[in-house]
């Protein structure tokens, strides 16, 4: 299993070549266990989640790489592709973060004193996903949004000062699909922008109100792709042959419309990118590297040259980012 700090950011962006004690952590590299999680980093430091010994842990490093503190927060997923899942949030001197196991909290990032935490899966009665439930906080205003997945309070925001409940959405058996909630703006209004197991979804955050639906259901119930938004439609893409498509949410239904789906950018789990017009990812069926017309749908390259690519930007990979 991959360990978090070989997590390439990280290594590209603090690691110094020049000495064996100038890197990331020092000359003893401490470890911080297994995971897939990305880092948060402010004015104060880095903020890591990791896994030891199937305890969940977060970690605080300084600029100059020295641990400042770390604290355990619950057990951590162990049956497959182990290790911690989310990224911690950070606002001002809270850190915000929950485990696989619904381990939520808030905590003082300067002292790594717990503010508030509470168990949601307890809570809501529900459970951990197939391969971990896998969720980044989301702030909102004086909120905190989360999605537990129990029966009628799938989603739920938290009063992010106290962790008290302030609204929750009833969706009858979705789940949290190893996707975290972003936020959106549209139409001059602010929304939710959510994939479940069930639905995408566009949730009014001040109240929980479900604005637009999409069915997204698919038999692996793992939708962990964020959408795109772009000039007020959705770019939804999806693994297992499912595929892409561009919808226009509709005001009058509270749906939304198919523009055009694509069956070939069915991407599962490595993120899309738009870049001067196109959208690109990676196919989960075909398993290849591909680039899509965000306004046509029309596919405009597949290659598979990328998995011979070992130094970087070779002219194979500055072939597939001109076509």
């Amino acid at each position: 299993m991959p360990r978090i700090f070989t997590f390439l950011c990280l290594l590209v962006s603090l690691v110094s070549i020049k000495a064996q004690s100038d890197q990331f952590r020092g000359s003893n590299r401490e470890g911080i266990g297994d995971g897939y999680v990305s880092p948060s980093i402010n004015n104060r430091g880095i903020y890591i989640a990791g896994m030891i010994d199937s305890s969940g842990y977060i970690f605080h490093f300084d600029h100059e790489y020295q641990l400042l503190w770390k604290i355990q927060y619950g057990k951590e997923y162990t049956y497959k592709y182990t290790g911690a899942r989310g990224t911690p949030t950070i606002e001002e001197n809270r850190l915000y973060y929950s485990g696989s196991y619904g381990d939520a909290f808030c905590l003082n990032n300067e002292t790594g004193e717990f503010i508030w935490r509470k168990n949601i899966f307890d809570i809501y009665n529900s459970k951990t996903s197939k391969w971990g439930y896998t969720e980044s906080p989301l702030i909102y205003k004086s909120l905190v949004i989360l999605t537990p997945g129990g029966p009628g309070q799938n989603v739920v925001a938290l009063y992010k000062m106290t962790g008290e409940q302030s609204w929750s959405v009833n969706l009858d058996s979705a789940v949290n699909a190893y996707n975290s909630p972003f936020l959106i703006n549209h139409e001059g209004e602010d929304f939710i922008l959510l994939n479940t197991t069930e639905d995408l979804l566009m949730i009014q955050p001040e109240s929980g109100t479900i604005a637009y639906r999409h069915p997204i259901e698919q038999s692996s119930n793992n939708h962990a792709i964020s959408a795109l938004y772009s000039n007020g439609r959705i770019f939804f893409s999806s693994g297992y042959g499912q595929g892409s498509a561009l919808l226009n949410p509709n005001e009058t239904t509270g749906g939304m419309d198919t523009i055009y789906a694509n069956p070939d950018l069915d991407c599962k789990l490595s993120g899309l990118i738009p870049f001067q017009g196109p959208v690109y990812g990676t196919s989960d069926k075909k398993k290849q590297w591909l680039g899509v017309d965000l306004e046509s749908g029309r596919t405009l390259f597949t290659t598979r040259e990328l998995k011979t690519v070992t130094s970087p930007w070779p002219d194979q990979a500055k072939k597939v980012f001109q076509c």
